[in-house]
Protein backbone atom coordinates (compact mmCIF):
# COMPACT_ATOMS: atom_id res chain seq x y z
CA UNK A 1 0.00 0.00 0.00
CA UNK A 2 2.15 3.04 -0.99
CA UNK A 3 1.08 6.50 0.10
CA UNK A 4 2.77 9.36 -1.79
CA UNK A 5 2.63 12.90 -0.35
CA UNK A 6 3.05 15.56 -3.58
CA UNK A 7 3.85 19.16 -2.63
CA UNK A 8 4.15 21.16 -5.41
CA UNK A 9 4.91 24.77 -6.82
CA UNK A 10 2.09 26.19 -9.43
CA UNK A 11 3.51 25.24 -12.54
CA UNK A 12 5.68 22.43 -12.06
CA UNK A 13 2.57 19.86 -13.73
CA UNK A 14 2.29 18.05 -9.93
CA UNK A 15 -1.80 17.54 -10.65
CA UNK A 16 -0.64 16.15 -13.67
CA UNK A 17 1.94 13.79 -11.94
CA UNK A 18 -0.66 13.13 -9.68
CA UNK A 19 -3.16 11.98 -11.76
CA UNK A 20 -1.14 9.40 -13.43
CA UNK A 21 0.30 8.48 -10.43
CA UNK A 22 -2.63 7.74 -8.69
CA UNK A 23 -3.75 5.83 -11.83
CA UNK A 24 -0.59 3.78 -12.18
CA UNK A 25 -0.59 3.07 -8.38
CA UNK A 26 -3.56 2.13 -8.87
CA UNK A 27 -5.09 4.28 -5.78
CA UNK A 28 -6.83 7.12 -4.82
CA UNK A 29 -5.77 10.46 -5.78
CA UNK A 30 -6.92 12.89 -3.08
CA UNK A 31 -7.05 16.30 -4.28
CA UNK A 32 -9.23 19.62 -3.86
CA UNK A 33 -12.46 18.15 -5.86
CA UNK A 34 -12.27 14.74 -3.38
CA UNK A 35 -11.90 17.38 -0.17
CA UNK A 36 -14.87 19.33 -1.35
CA UNK A 37 -16.70 16.18 -1.56
CA UNK A 38 -15.83 15.09 1.80
CA UNK A 39 -16.33 18.17 3.57
CA UNK A 40 -19.88 18.16 1.88
CA UNK A 41 -20.09 14.64 4.14
CA UNK A 42 -19.45 16.19 6.68
CA UNK A 43 -21.91 19.28 6.52
CA UNK A 44 -19.43 22.04 6.68
CA UNK A 45 -19.95 24.82 4.21
CA UNK A 46 -17.55 25.05 1.27
CA UNK A 47 -16.51 28.38 2.56
CA UNK A 48 -14.32 26.93 5.18
CA UNK A 49 -12.78 25.02 3.13
CA UNK A 50 -12.27 27.78 0.72
CA UNK A 51 -10.87 30.38 3.77
CA UNK A 52 -8.22 27.64 4.84
CA UNK A 53 -7.24 25.21 1.85
CA UNK A 54 -3.54 26.08 1.02
CA UNK A 55 -3.64 29.50 1.94
CA UNK A 56 -2.78 31.92 4.71
CA UNK A 57 -5.94 32.21 6.28
CA UNK A 58 -6.52 36.29 6.97
CA UNK A 59 -6.41 38.12 9.73
CA UNK A 60 -9.81 37.45 11.61
CA UNK A 61 -10.14 34.20 10.08
CA UNK A 62 -7.21 33.15 12.06
CA UNK A 63 -8.84 33.78 14.74
CA UNK A 64 -12.27 31.58 14.26
CA UNK A 65 -12.58 28.25 15.43
CA UNK A 66 -13.31 27.17 11.42
CA UNK A 67 -9.91 26.38 11.35
CA UNK A 68 -9.93 23.86 14.05
CA UNK A 69 -12.81 22.54 11.78
CA UNK A 70 -10.66 22.67 8.87
CA UNK A 71 -7.79 20.87 9.80
CA UNK A 72 -9.64 18.28 12.33
CA UNK A 73 -11.64 17.38 8.82
CA UNK A 74 -8.95 17.63 7.02
CA UNK A 75 -6.67 15.02 9.31
CA UNK A 76 -9.53 12.57 9.21
CA UNK A 77 -9.80 12.83 5.56
CA UNK A 78 -6.08 12.25 4.39
CA UNK A 79 -6.17 9.21 7.05
CA UNK A 80 -9.34 7.47 6.63
CA UNK A 81 -8.58 7.48 2.44
CA UNK A 82 -5.43 6.00 3.26
CA UNK A 83 -6.78 3.39 5.17
CA UNK A 84 -8.68 2.19 2.38
CA UNK A 85 -5.07 1.41 0.14
CA UNK A 86 -2.76 3.14 -2.38
CA UNK A 87 -3.06 6.71 -2.11
CA UNK A 88 -1.58 10.26 -3.60
CA UNK A 89 -1.98 13.22 -1.46
CA UNK A 90 -1.75 16.13 -3.54
CA UNK A 91 -0.51 19.29 -1.01
CA UNK A 92 -2.47 19.76 1.62
CA UNK A 93 0.38 19.59 4.13
CA UNK A 94 0.62 15.98 3.33
CA UNK A 95 4.24 15.84 4.12
CA UNK A 96 4.05 17.25 7.11
CA UNK A 97 0.58 15.39 8.47
CA UNK A 98 2.73 11.78 7.04
CA UNK A 99 6.20 13.39 8.16
CA UNK A 100 6.96 10.04 10.69
CA UNK A 101 5.15 7.45 8.37
CA UNK A 102 7.33 4.34 7.49
CA UNK A 103 5.20 3.74 4.23
CA UNK A 104 5.03 7.01 2.83
CA UNK A 105 6.71 8.81 0.48
CA UNK A 106 6.91 12.63 0.63
CA UNK A 107 8.06 14.46 -2.40
CA UNK A 108 8.22 17.98 -4.06
CA UNK A 109 7.96 19.02 -7.29
CA UNK A 110 9.86 22.07 -8.43
CA UNK A 111 11.01 24.06 -11.63
CA UNK A 112 12.45 27.19 -12.59
CA UNK A 113 10.42 30.30 -12.43
CA UNK A 114 10.23 30.72 -16.17
CA UNK A 115 9.64 27.50 -16.93
CA UNK A 116 6.31 27.43 -14.52
CA UNK A 117 5.58 31.28 -16.01
CA UNK A 118 5.58 29.83 -19.65
CA UNK A 119 3.35 26.88 -19.04
CA UNK A 120 1.10 29.02 -17.26
CA UNK A 121 0.78 31.27 -19.92
CA UNK A 122 -0.25 28.46 -22.16
CA UNK A 123 -2.34 27.00 -19.83
CA UNK A 124 -4.16 29.86 -18.88
CA UNK A 125 -4.16 32.12 -22.30
CA UNK A 126 -2.51 34.87 -20.13
CA UNK A 127 0.44 37.53 -20.17
CA UNK A 128 3.12 36.94 -18.88
CA UNK A 129 2.81 39.73 -16.38
CA UNK A 130 -0.39 37.74 -15.06
CA UNK A 131 1.54 34.70 -15.06
CA UNK A 132 4.35 35.75 -13.13
CA UNK A 133 1.44 37.40 -10.26
CA UNK A 134 -0.53 34.25 -9.88
CA UNK A 135 2.82 32.58 -9.81
CA UNK A 136 4.09 34.86 -6.75
CA UNK A 137 0.63 34.44 -5.22
CA UNK A 138 0.26 30.74 -5.16
CA UNK A 139 3.82 30.58 -3.72
CA UNK A 140 3.51 32.90 -0.57
CA UNK A 141 -0.21 31.15 -0.05
CA UNK A 142 1.30 28.17 0.17
CA UNK A 143 3.94 28.90 2.01
CA UNK A 144 1.66 30.65 3.86
CA UNK A 145 -0.77 27.57 5.02
CA UNK A 146 2.71 25.42 5.84
CA UNK A 147 3.96 27.84 8.09
CA UNK A 148 0.35 28.98 9.94
CA UNK A 149 -1.03 25.28 10.18
CA UNK A 150 1.72 23.36 10.23
CA UNK A 151 4.97 25.48 11.80
CA UNK A 152 6.70 24.33 8.80
CA UNK A 153 8.77 25.43 5.83
CA UNK A 154 7.09 24.16 2.78
CA UNK A 155 10.08 25.09 0.30
CA UNK A 156 12.71 23.32 2.53
CA UNK A 157 13.82 20.81 0.58
CA UNK A 158 15.10 18.83 4.01
CA UNK A 159 11.23 18.20 4.68
CA UNK A 160 10.76 15.68 1.56
CA UNK A 161 12.89 12.69 1.09
CA UNK A 162 12.62 13.68 -2.76
CA UNK A 163 12.66 17.17 -4.41
CA UNK A 164 12.58 16.61 -8.48
CA UNK A 165 12.67 19.51 -11.30
CA UNK A 166 10.25 18.39 -13.53
CA UNK A 167 11.97 20.93 -16.06
CA UNK A 168 14.33 18.59 -16.79
CA UNK A 169 11.73 15.60 -16.94
CA UNK A 170 8.18 14.33 -18.69
CA UNK A 171 5.44 13.61 -16.59
CA UNK A 172 5.62 10.22 -17.21
CA UNK A 173 9.27 9.67 -16.39
CA UNK A 174 8.58 11.87 -13.27
CA UNK A 175 6.22 8.94 -12.01
CA UNK A 176 8.35 6.38 -13.56
CA UNK A 177 10.89 7.58 -10.86
CA UNK A 178 8.66 8.25 -8.07
CA UNK A 179 7.18 4.69 -8.12
CA UNK A 180 10.66 3.27 -8.15
CA UNK A 181 11.35 5.48 -5.46
CA UNK A 182 8.67 4.05 -3.64
CA UNK A 183 9.42 0.52 -4.28
CA UNK A 184 12.97 0.91 -3.16
CA UNK A 185 12.11 2.47 0.23
CA UNK A 186 8.70 0.75 1.25
CA UNK A 187 9.08 -3.03 1.54
CA UNK A 188 6.91 -5.73 3.86
CA UNK A 189 8.73 -3.70 7.00
CA UNK A 190 7.96 -0.36 6.19
CA UNK A 191 4.73 -1.43 5.17
CA UNK A 192 3.36 -3.08 8.48
CA UNK A 193 4.84 -0.48 10.51
CA UNK A 194 3.35 2.36 8.72
CA UNK A 195 0.00 0.47 8.81
CA UNK A 196 0.05 0.46 12.71
CA UNK A 197 1.29 3.96 12.89
CA UNK A 198 -1.93 4.75 10.80
CA UNK A 199 -4.13 2.91 13.09
CA UNK A 200 -2.98 5.19 15.98
CA UNK A 201 -3.52 8.37 14.36
CA UNK A 202 -7.40 7.28 13.15
CA UNK A 203 -7.61 6.37 16.52
CA UNK A 204 -6.52 9.52 17.70
CA UNK A 205 -8.63 11.28 15.43
CA UNK A 206 -11.62 9.85 17.04
CA UNK A 207 -10.72 10.59 20.62
CA UNK A 208 -10.51 14.36 19.29
CA UNK A 209 -13.79 14.27 17.49
CA UNK A 210 -15.38 13.36 20.65
CA UNK A 211 -13.83 15.26 23.15
CA UNK A 212 -14.17 18.82 21.18
CA UNK A 213 -16.73 18.21 18.27
CA UNK A 214 -19.40 15.43 19.95
CA UNK A 215 -19.15 16.62 23.90
CA UNK A 216 -17.67 19.74 23.15
CA UNK A 217 -15.64 19.36 26.26
CA UNK A 218 -12.96 22.46 26.59
CA UNK A 219 -9.69 21.15 26.37
CA UNK A 220 -7.29 23.94 24.95
CA UNK A 221 -4.29 23.00 22.64
CA UNK A 222 -5.69 19.12 22.63
CA UNK A 223 -3.01 16.91 21.40
CA UNK A 224 -3.58 13.35 21.47
CA UNK A 225 -0.92 10.86 21.00
CA UNK A 226 -1.97 6.60 20.50
CA UNK A 227 0.38 3.57 20.82
CA UNK A 228 -1.54 0.49 20.62
CA UNK A 229 -4.40 1.13 22.05
CA UNK A 230 -2.95 3.80 24.68
CA UNK A 231 -3.79 7.14 24.12
CA UNK A 232 -1.56 10.11 26.33
CA UNK A 233 -3.59 13.47 26.00
CA UNK A 234 -1.92 17.16 26.37
CA UNK A 235 -4.12 20.38 26.63
CA UNK A 236 -5.04 22.97 28.86
CA UNK A 237 -7.92 23.18 31.18
CA UNK A 238 -9.43 25.12 33.92
CA UNK A 239 -10.58 23.01 36.34
CA UNK A 240 -9.73 19.09 37.39
CA UNK A 241 -13.35 18.00 36.13
CA UNK A 242 -12.46 18.71 32.58
CA UNK A 243 -9.71 16.60 32.15
CA UNK A 244 -11.25 14.00 33.94
CA UNK A 245 -14.34 14.33 31.72
CA UNK A 246 -11.91 14.29 28.09
CA UNK A 247 -10.36 11.38 30.11
CA UNK A 248 -13.70 9.55 30.93
CA UNK A 249 -14.97 10.71 27.17
CA UNK A 250 -11.41 9.19 25.34
CA UNK A 251 -12.04 5.58 27.86
CA UNK A 252 -15.54 5.70 25.97
CA UNK A 253 -13.81 5.63 22.42
CA UNK A 254 -13.44 2.35 20.99
CA UNK A 255 -9.99 0.67 20.25
CA UNK A 256 -9.16 2.81 23.24
CA UNK A 257 -7.24 0.09 25.89
CA UNK A 258 -5.62 2.91 28.34
CA UNK A 259 -5.57 6.69 29.06
CA UNK A 260 -1.87 8.49 30.31
CA UNK A 261 -4.12 11.62 30.97
CA UNK A 262 -1.20 14.41 30.99
CA UNK A 263 -3.86 17.62 30.66
CA UNK A 264 -2.40 20.37 32.90
CA UNK A 265 -4.89 22.50 34.73
CA UNK A 266 -4.57 25.81 35.09
CA UNK A 267 -6.97 28.09 37.14
CA UNK A 268 -7.48 31.73 36.46
CA UNK A 269 -6.12 33.74 38.79
CA UNK A 270 -8.33 36.56 40.61
CA UNK A 271 -7.23 40.03 40.55
CA UNK A 272 -5.76 41.75 43.33
CA UNK A 273 -5.98 45.46 43.95
CA UNK A 274 -2.73 47.61 44.34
Amino acid sequence: MAIISIARELGAHGDEIGELLARRLPGTLLNKELLEKRFKEFGVNLKTLQRYDERRPGFWASFSAEQDVYLHILKTVVYEEMNKGACVILGRGGNILLQDLANCLRIRLVAPFEVRVQRLMEQLSCTKKKAEKTLETSDKDRTGFCRFHFNSEWAAPTEYQLVLNTACFSAEQCVEMLLSCSRQLIGPEQEAAGHQQLQDRILAQNIIESIIFQKNIPVQFLEVQCSNGTATLFGVVSSPNIARAAEEATQAVSGVKAVDNRIQVVREQPLRRM
